[in-house]
Parts: C-alpha cells; structure tokens; sequence
C-alpha cells in the first residue's frame, strides 16, 4: 500500500494507493477519487439520499 495517513487536524483518514484514493472523514462522510471509478453488481445498486448529484 502506498500511503494510509491519519489527519488528526482534518479529522479524515486518507488511503491512497497510485493515482486512487479514498477519503474516510469522521462525519461519515466517504469521498472517492480516481482517474476513472466503476460499479458493478450482480443485482440492483441502491441509492439513498436527500440531493443524488448524477452530472
């Protein structure tokens, strides 16, 4: 694994490995970053939320 840092200030937990990257914050929150990021599933994907964002 290239890079697991806590950021006490920040309060997030960054795992980062090449060009990808998850963020782990601690309200919940979950940020992905990558160059090109893919779902798959064998059955439905559910989304949830008060505002979905699709582009």
């Amino acid at each position: 694994m290239d890079r697991v840092n806590w950021d006490e200030r920040r309060q997030r937990l960054p795992i980062q490995y090449g060009e990808a990257v998850i963020h782990l914050l601690a309200d919940g929150t979950i940020r992905l970053e990558g160059t090109r990021i893919v779902q798959q599933a064998d059955r439905d994907i559910a989304l949830s939320a008060a505002w979905i964002d699709l582009n």
